[in-house]
């Protein structure tokens, strides 16, 4: 049943793109079997993680520093490079999202162009 859903974590710009939504689509299905908190947007510029979080909606950035949200930098860190993958460290962001899991989530359809901005 869907229902609203409530996430937190950090988005970062791919150093590599993965253009390819076959490889993208199967890389999520891997991460997601072995527990893996590690997601790949749709357009494959963008991987974020996604921790169970609070209750206000829409996607939020937490640049400025929320310590709940930040504490979890550095694992989300080490979860891409144990994963192999690289980013550019400069862009790194925190960030906390209410969706509908009815649907697809902001995380998904977030463009690296509105990452940007």
């Amino acid at each position: 049943m869907s229902s609203n859903k409530t996430n937190s974590g950090f988005f970062a710009q791919l150093k590599n793109p993965i253009i390819d939504s076959e490889r993208r689509e199967e890389l999520n299905e891997d991460w997601y079997d072995r527990e893996v908190n590690l997601s790949i947007n749709y357009e494959g510029t963008l991987v974020y993680s996604a921790d169970d979080a609070g209750d206000e909606y829409g996607l939020t950035f937490t640049d400025k520093g929320d310590d709940q949200v930040m504490s979890g930098r550095g694992k989300f860190l080490e979860d891409l490079k144990k994963e192999g993958i690289e980013i550019l460290p400069e862009r790194v962001r925190g960030y906390v999202c209410t969706w509908y899991n009815g649907s697809d989530s902001d995380m998904d359809m977030m463009t690296l162009e509105t990452f940007l901005k």
